[in-house]
C-alpha cells in the first residue's frame, strides 16, 4: 500500500514539474553599454507579442488599459508591457489616445518606456501623413528617462510607411501589406516588411498573427511575431519592439463592435 502510494506522489510530483514553464536559459554576456535589462534581448533574433484579453471588453465593450506577454520563441516570456492611460482617454479618443507603455522584466525592473502624445489630426492612411501635424508618433526611451528613437507614420503610395530613428538617425522603415485590415480574409496573417534605410534591403518583419475567430470578433487582443538580426543594435532592437505597439493601437484597436461592424460590411 505504501509502495503505490509512494508511486501516486512521484507521479503527481512529475506532473507539476511539467505544468511549471522551464526558467530562461542563461545567455552570453551582453556587451559592454547595453541598457540595463535588455541584456537577454541581445540574443534574440525573434519575439513574440500577445495581448492579454480583458474580460471587461468583451463583455462590456469597455476599453481597458492594454497588457501583453512579450515571450521568445519557445513560448518563454522575458518582459511584460503594460499601458497607462486616462479613462475618458480610452473611450473617447480610441485608438489616437495618449499612452505611456512601461516594459518590465521577469525582475519587474522598468527597462522601456514608450511615450505617445493625443493628437487629433493624427492619420492612418498612406499619404495624409506627409504633413507632420497628421503623423502618429512615439517616443522611445532606453532606460527610462533617456530618449534613444522614435517611430512615426509617412508617406507612402498605397502601402503605409513607418520611418524608425535610432537618436537622430534614419536605421529602418517598416512598409505595410496593401491590405492592412483583414475583412473578409480574417483567417491570414498581415505581415509588416522591416527594410534597412542604409541598403534597402530587408532585415526581419512584423506580423499581426491570426488568433482564432472569437479571440478576432470579440475581443480587441492581437498577437505578433517580431523577427530582427540578431547582431542588430540591442537599442534598435528595442525601438522595433515599441513600433509594434504602434502598429496595434493604430489598425486593431477597435472595440469588439466596431470589429464585427467591419466583417458584416464584407
Amino acid at each position: 500500500m505504501s509502495d503505490k502510494k509512494d508511486e501516486e506522489k512521484q507521479e503527481y510530483a512529475g506532473n507539476q514539474a511539467a505544468a511549471v514553464p522551464p526558467p530562461l536559459p542563461a545567455m552570453p554576456e551582453a556587451p559592454s553599454g547595453t541598457p540595463p535589462g535588455l541584456e537577454y534581448l541581445c540574443a534574440l533574433d525573434q519575439v513574440l507579442i500577445q495581448q492579454q484579453v480583458e474580460l471587461v471588453e468583451a463583455i462590456a465593450n469597455w476599453e481597458a488599459e492594454n497588457k501583453y506577454a512579450i515571450k521568445n520563441i519557445s513560448g518563454q516570456q522575458c518582459y511584460f508591457a503594460l499601458e497607462t492611460s486616462g479613462c475618458c482617454s480610452r473611450q473617447c479618443c480610441s485608438n489616437k489616445r495618449a499612452f505611456v507603455i512601461k516594459i518590465v522584466d521577469n525582475s519587474q525592473r522598468e527597462c522601456v518606456l514608450i511615450r505617445r502624445n493625443f493628437n487629433c489630426c493624427a492619420q492612418s492612411c498612406c499619404w495624409l501623413p506627409c504633413c507632420g501635424i497628421c503623423q502618429h508618433e512615439i517616443v522611445v526611451e532606453c532606460p527610462p528617462g533617456t530618449e534613444i528613437g522614435r517611430v512615426h507614420n509617412s508617406c507612402g503610395f498605397l502601402r503605409s510607411t513607418f520611418v524608425v530613428e535610432l537618436g537622430e538617425e534614419r536605421i529602418a522603415y517598416i512598409k505595410s501589406p496593401l491590405c492592412i485590415k483583414r475583412g473578409c480574409c480574417i483567417c491570414l496573417d498581415v505581415t509588416f516588411q522591416i527594410f534597412s534605410a542604409v541598403n534597402d534591403e530587408k532585415i526581419g518583419c512584423i506580423k499581426k498573427q491570426f488568433s482564432g475567430l472569437i479571440k478576432e470578433a470579440f475581443t480587441d487582443a492581437d498577437n505578433f511575431s517580431l523577427t530582427f538580426p540578431k547582431d542588430l543594435d540591442v537599442r534598435a532592437k528595442a525601438i522595433l519592439l515599441s513600433s509594434v505597439f504602434l502598429i496595434d493601437f493604430m489598425y486593431y484597436e477597435e472595440k469588439p463592435k466596431e470589429k464585427l461592424k467591419v466583417v458584416d460590411k464584407d
